[in-house]
């Protein structure tokens, strides 16, 4: 099962990057109202050169099921999209996924959206906020074309 810490992707910003892929926003939403919780949208910041921060509402972590959605943008094709990502605490690996999207045409705009269920033993924001760091690698086929820091912090 995964905690809530996972839903942000660790990207952003919508300056394009060498391989032609730009994050456009992220936004979190509870499963079960439906409610948006929260939109990220880093606008004219490369999230790919040094370490982002974002804030987000306790809220995301409180919910029992949330979605995240992602829209990105991309110039090129990318045969078989994938995010691979840890969640760090103090330096240390807490968890660990594979995100598969699959085929990307270029020139497309294309939304991801995920659906995660909160942990029995989730963390507590307050443990969490500013310690918790998300190292994402952005994969297509097998080759690593970026990657991506994003420290979270909480209100």
């Amino acid at each position: 099962s995964y905690s809530f810490c996972t839903l942000l992707q660790g990207v952003g910003g919508r300056k394009e990057m060498d391989h032609g892929i730009q994050i456009n926003w992220l936004a979190f939403s509870n499963e079960e109202t439906g409610e948006e919780l929260c939109k990220v949208d880093w606008n004219g910041v490369d999230p790919f050169k040094e370490e982002m921060t974002v804030t987000l509402p306790t809220s995301v972590v409180k919910c029992g099921v949330v979605n995240r959605a992602m829209s990105f943008s991309s110039k090129e094709e990318h045969q078989m999209l994938r995010i691979q990502q840890k969640v760090l605490l103090g330096g240390e690996e807490l968890e660990a996924w594979n995100f598969t999207f699959g085929y990307v045409i270029p020139n497309s705009t294309n939304t991801w959206t995920a659906t995660m269920k909160a942990a029995p033993d989730m963390i507590p924001p307050e443990a969490l906020s500013g310690n918790m760091v998300i190292e994402s690698l952005f994969i297509n086929n097998n080759t690593v074309f970026a990657r991506q820091t994003t420290r979270c912090f909480f209100s």
